[in-house]
Protein backbone atom coordinates (compact mmCIF):
# COMPACT_ATOMS: atom_id res chain seq x y z
CA UNK A 1 0.00 0.00 0.00
CA UNK A 2 1.25 3.16 -1.17
CA UNK A 3 0.72 6.77 1.47
CA UNK A 4 -1.87 8.73 -0.11
CA UNK A 5 0.38 11.85 0.74
CA UNK A 6 3.80 11.55 -0.41
CA UNK A 7 3.77 7.83 -2.23
CA UNK A 8 6.53 6.21 -0.13
CA UNK A 9 5.09 2.54 1.07
CA UNK A 10 2.95 2.59 4.01
CA UNK A 11 4.69 1.28 7.37
CA UNK A 12 1.65 -0.33 8.22
CA UNK A 13 1.39 -2.98 5.09
CA UNK A 14 4.34 -5.01 6.33
CA UNK A 15 2.29 -6.04 9.72
CA UNK A 16 0.59 -8.76 9.72
CA UNK A 17 2.06 -11.18 6.80
CA UNK A 18 3.18 -13.36 9.15
CA UNK A 19 5.45 -15.11 6.25
CA UNK A 20 8.78 -13.65 7.95
CA UNK A 21 8.54 -11.61 10.86
CA UNK A 22 12.47 -10.54 11.32
CA UNK A 23 11.84 -9.29 7.60
CA UNK A 24 7.98 -7.96 8.37
CA UNK A 25 10.01 -5.38 10.90
CA UNK A 26 12.97 -4.78 8.78
CA UNK A 27 10.58 -3.58 5.82
CA UNK A 28 8.43 -1.55 8.50
CA UNK A 29 11.58 0.05 9.61
CA UNK A 30 13.01 1.02 6.28
CA UNK A 31 10.03 2.47 5.29
CA UNK A 32 8.65 3.96 8.33
CA UNK A 33 12.84 5.39 7.96
CA UNK A 34 11.91 6.55 4.64
CA UNK A 35 8.61 8.17 5.63
CA UNK A 36 10.29 9.87 8.48
CA UNK A 37 12.97 11.26 5.77
CA UNK A 38 10.30 12.77 3.60
CA UNK A 39 8.44 14.18 6.21
CA UNK A 40 11.24 14.89 8.92
CA UNK A 41 12.43 17.62 5.95
CA UNK A 42 9.59 19.18 6.11
CA UNK A 43 8.31 22.64 7.23
CA UNK A 44 6.29 21.32 9.64
CA UNK A 45 7.72 18.32 11.48
CA UNK A 46 8.18 19.29 15.75
CA UNK A 47 9.88 17.81 17.80
CA UNK A 48 7.13 15.71 19.24
CA UNK A 49 5.78 15.00 15.73
CA UNK A 50 9.21 13.23 15.29
CA UNK A 51 8.92 11.79 19.07
CA UNK A 52 5.23 10.07 18.62
CA UNK A 53 6.54 8.56 15.42
CA UNK A 54 9.61 7.34 16.79
CA UNK A 55 7.27 5.47 19.63
CA UNK A 56 4.98 4.08 16.92
CA UNK A 57 7.72 2.58 15.13
CA UNK A 58 9.78 1.07 18.66
CA UNK A 59 5.99 0.54 19.39
CA UNK A 60 5.50 -2.07 16.23
CA UNK A 61 9.67 -3.61 16.92
CA UNK A 62 8.35 -4.91 20.33
CA UNK A 63 6.56 -8.07 19.12
CA UNK A 64 9.60 -9.34 16.77
CA UNK A 65 12.56 -8.60 19.30
CA UNK A 66 10.30 -9.97 22.21
CA UNK A 67 10.17 -13.65 20.90
CA UNK A 68 6.66 -12.77 18.68
CA UNK A 69 4.67 -12.03 21.64
CA UNK A 70 1.40 -9.70 21.30
CA UNK A 71 1.59 -5.65 22.31
CA UNK A 72 -1.39 -4.96 20.62
CA UNK A 73 -3.01 -1.10 21.88
CA UNK A 74 -4.95 0.10 18.66
CA UNK A 75 -6.29 2.95 20.69
CA UNK A 76 -2.69 4.14 21.23
CA UNK A 77 -2.17 3.37 17.67
CA UNK A 78 -4.65 5.27 16.25
CA UNK A 79 -3.78 8.40 18.67
CA UNK A 80 -0.18 8.41 17.87
CA UNK A 81 -1.21 8.76 14.26
CA UNK A 82 -3.36 11.71 14.60
CA UNK A 83 -1.40 13.55 16.70
CA UNK A 84 1.71 13.26 14.22
CA UNK A 85 -0.41 13.78 11.51
CA UNK A 86 -2.04 17.37 13.16
CA UNK A 87 1.53 18.59 14.34
CA UNK A 88 2.53 18.04 10.69
CA UNK A 89 -0.33 19.72 8.96
CA UNK A 90 -1.54 16.19 7.19
CA UNK A 91 -5.03 14.66 6.75
CA UNK A 92 -6.04 11.13 8.10
CA UNK A 93 -9.21 9.28 6.82
CA UNK A 94 -10.66 6.45 8.51
CA UNK A 95 -8.88 4.10 6.23
CA UNK A 96 -5.67 4.82 7.04
CA UNK A 97 -6.37 5.33 11.13
CA UNK A 98 -8.00 1.65 10.70
CA UNK A 99 -4.49 0.41 9.14
CA UNK A 100 -2.38 2.56 12.11
CA UNK A 101 -4.35 0.77 14.75
CA UNK A 102 -2.65 -2.26 13.66
CA UNK A 103 -6.07 -4.45 14.47
CA UNK A 104 -8.77 -5.37 11.92
CA UNK A 105 -10.60 -3.20 9.92
CA UNK A 106 -14.17 -3.78 11.66
CA UNK A 107 -12.14 -4.32 15.63
CA UNK A 108 -10.38 -0.28 14.30
CA UNK A 109 -13.78 1.02 13.44
CA UNK A 110 -14.79 0.02 16.82
CA UNK A 111 -12.14 1.70 18.38
CA UNK A 112 -12.93 5.03 16.61
CA UNK A 113 -16.22 4.80 17.30
CA UNK A 114 -15.01 4.55 21.21
CA UNK A 115 -12.42 7.61 20.90
CA UNK A 116 -14.90 9.48 19.12
CA UNK A 117 -17.62 8.79 21.98
CA UNK A 118 -14.99 9.81 24.65
CA UNK A 119 -14.53 13.08 22.47
CA UNK A 120 -10.73 12.04 21.68
CA UNK A 121 -11.91 11.71 17.96
CA UNK A 122 -13.52 14.09 15.55
CA UNK A 123 -14.93 12.66 12.19
CA UNK A 124 -16.12 14.96 9.24
CA UNK A 125 -16.80 14.07 5.53
CA UNK A 126 -13.58 14.65 3.14
CA UNK A 127 -14.51 17.87 1.23
CA UNK A 128 -12.90 16.61 -1.85
CA UNK A 129 -14.15 13.48 -1.62
CA UNK A 130 -17.80 12.03 -0.34
CA UNK A 131 -16.36 8.55 -0.24
CA UNK A 132 -13.98 9.05 2.58
CA UNK A 133 -14.41 10.87 6.40
CA UNK A 134 -11.30 12.86 7.79
CA UNK A 135 -10.74 11.54 11.39
CA UNK A 136 -8.79 14.20 13.63
CA UNK A 137 -8.20 14.63 17.25
CA UNK A 138 -10.71 16.89 18.86
CA UNK A 139 -8.77 19.94 19.65
CA UNK A 140 -9.13 19.77 23.78
CA UNK A 141 -8.29 16.19 23.41
CA UNK A 142 -4.75 17.27 21.08
CA UNK A 143 -3.39 19.91 23.71
CA UNK A 144 -3.24 16.76 26.05
CA UNK A 145 -1.85 14.80 23.82
CA UNK A 146 1.03 17.09 22.85
CA UNK A 147 1.42 17.97 26.27
CA UNK A 148 2.00 14.11 27.27
CA UNK A 149 4.34 13.51 24.03
CA UNK A 150 6.33 16.79 24.70
CA UNK A 151 6.47 15.29 28.98
CA UNK A 152 7.40 11.78 27.68
CA UNK A 153 10.32 13.34 25.04
CA UNK A 154 11.58 15.54 27.22
CA UNK A 155 11.73 12.49 30.38
CA UNK A 156 13.51 10.00 27.88
CA UNK A 157 16.11 12.18 26.90
CA UNK A 158 16.82 13.14 30.64
CA UNK A 159 16.86 9.34 31.17
CA UNK A 160 19.46 9.22 28.01
CA UNK A 161 21.44 11.42 30.11
CA UNK A 162 21.04 14.37 27.26
CA UNK A 163 21.89 17.62 28.15
CA UNK A 164 19.55 20.33 27.50
CA UNK A 165 15.78 19.37 25.83
CA UNK A 166 13.93 22.73 24.44
CA UNK A 167 10.04 22.54 24.79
Amino acid sequence: MRDEQDGTASPYTALGSGDDENQDIRELTRADDQRMLNRGSSRWSTPCSRFARFLLRFQAERGPRLQGLQFDDPSWNILLELFIAQEEHDTVWIGNACLASGAPPTTALRYLRLLEQKGAVLRQPDKSDARRTVVRLAPAFAEKMHDLIDDMRIEAAKAAGSGSVRR
